[in-house]
């Protein structure tokens, strides 16, 4: 899977209204037909498989 399916996620999920920086990191890649569960907090987003996160996103604010 590439760099955009995990963009989408965090446009889909996250708040972008406001301006903000965001920073992916990968840890492990997803593969298709994984099992993917999106777990959210406030301003985060992480890519879970097998209860492993695999990647993780979080926006910071801009002033």
């Amino acid at each position: 899977m590439n760099n955009a399916a995990y963009w989408i996620a965090v446009e889909e999920h996250l708040d972008l209204r406001a301006p903000h920086r965001a920073v992916l990191e990968y840890w492990q890649p997803l593969d298709l037909g994984d099992a993917v569960e999106l777990r959210q907090g406030d301003d985060a987003l992480w890519f879970v498989v097998g209860g492993a996160v695999r990647a993780a996103a979080a926006l910071t604010g801009v002033s």
